[in-house]
């Protein structure tokens, strides 16, 4: 059961990761029109309600209404939309691009939050190299880290060692407790004031809503593990 769970959640962060992580090209475009992503779609919204499902049916309607439109031109569309909402072009034209340090009042990346947010990967065991995809403590990255610790998480458990399983339970509790709900409910706040398309704010409500949900659920995940132990 806990090796499920773990790898739901594994599979969650990844999918979430993946909108922040590049640009935009064709072929995922192509892959968020098709059937099967839809089916992911409704599959989250049926997790919970509130922004989780709101996200998901945002996201939703927007491909739906958008199924038949010529590829490149969406794609172009969506590309320009993520530059200017996750780059941070320029003040008057872009947000505060989603990285920690800034969104905890630095004003720069690479300052003392992102030195902590390194340090915490490397305590937990993960070396910071490509399979993040980003700066530390980008939002991308702090998602994609999740979607590795949750996926380790659930070998341990497949494996029988319960406790590296309950060590990667408690860094990924910390992790959310601690950096991500500092900063991304803000910066969520932001998108969906400043995106223009139901896309963008679609992935903000989902992104929250999830990130609300799965804080609750790894405390009784936790508690319950805990409990079985002793």
């Amino acid at each position: 059961m806990f090796a499920e769970i773990a790898l739901r959640r594994s599979t969650i962060y990844a999918f979430l990761s993946s909108f922040y992580n590049s640009v935009p090209k064709e072929e995922f475009v192509a892959k968020m029109l098709s059937e099967g992503f839809q089916k992911e779609l409704r599959a989250l919204a049926q997790l919970a309600g509130g922004e989780l499902r709101e996200g998901a049916e945002l996201l939703e309607q927007f491909l739906k209404l958008n199924r038949e439109r010529e590829l490149e031109k969406l794609t172009e569309e969506l590309a320009v939309e993520f530059t200017r909402l996750f780059r941070g072009i320029k003040k008057g034209y872009s947000p505060p691009p989603p990285y920690e340090s800034v969104y905890l009042g630095e004003d720069r990346v690479m300052g003392e939050a992102t030195q902590k947010v390194m340090s915490k990967y490397l305590k937990a065991g993960f070396a910071l190299n490509e399979e993040y995809g980003g700066p530390p403590d980008y939002i991308g990255t702090e998602l994609k880290f999740l979607a590795l610790a949750s996926y380790r998480e659930a070998e341990s458990w497949r494996k029988g060692d319960r406790k590296e399983a309950l060590r990667l339970l408690e860094v990924q509790k910390s992790f959310l407790e601690e950096h991500i709900l500092a900063w991304v409910p803000r910066f969520c706040d932001v998108v969906l004031q400043e995106a223009e398309s139901d896309f963008y704010r679609g992935v903000a409500k989902l992104t929250r809503g999830y990130l609300s949900l799965d804080a609750e659920q790894l405390k009784e995940v936790l508690e319950l593990a805990e409990k079985e132990e002793a």
